[in-house]
């Protein structure tokens, strides 16, 4: 591999964001990639416990309610979708991410990432698996790099806007990447 070869189009961004991948019922590389932003969005992990019991104790009671409240509503809303927060690496050409699902090279994988924007956004993004590899120190997890299929100009604005953000952030508060 020269250095050409090895240039990216885009820059990439690591983060932590809701997000869900599945190999792709449909195995053709004909899918569209597309934003949604008429969803609710349910975040499945337990909020942190705070250092005062006041305050936890009111917050605990905030959330069973709210849990009460969208178990009532999700049977009857496809549009409540639950994730959970995963390890990303994005860019507009690509991204690694680690599963422990055993995945294989050129399978094509559908994945949903939330940016946690107001409104929130959904990408539904398609991609052939091109890298496999194992984890250090962990068993049956890996990191796999998928190349995007599909990718449309509405989508693609919305990772570069979010990749730019992240890296300002970084900028701002002195973090390497």
């Amino acid at each position: 591999m020269t250095v050409e070869d090895n240039k990216r189009l885009y820059s990439r961004a690591s983060t932590l964001l809701p997000f869900t991948v599945r190999r792709s019922p449909d195995q053709s590389r004909d899918m569209t990639s597309r934003l949604v932003t008429d969803v609710i969005i349910i975040d499945d992990t337990l909020p942190p416990r705070v250092d005062d019991d006041r305050l936890n104790s009111w917050l605990t009671m905030l959330n069973t309610k709210l849990e009460y409240l969208i178990s009532m509503n999700s049977p009857k809303n496809e549009n409540v979708v639950f994730m959970a927060f995963s390890p990303l690496n994005i860019s507009g050409n690509g991204m690694s991410l680690m599963t422990k699902e055993p995945f294989n090279l050129g399978d094509v994988l559908e994945m949903r990432i939330v940016l946690q924007t107001y409104p929130p956004k959904i990408l539904f993004l398609y991609g052939e698996l091109v890298r496999i590899d194992t984890t250090p120190g962990e068993t049956e997890t890996f990191i796999v790099g998928v190349k995007f299929l599909g990718m449309n100009e509405e989508v693609l604005q919305e990772i570069t806007r979010f990749d730019y953000k992240k890296h300002r952030e970084r900028l701002i508060t002195g973090q390497k990447s």
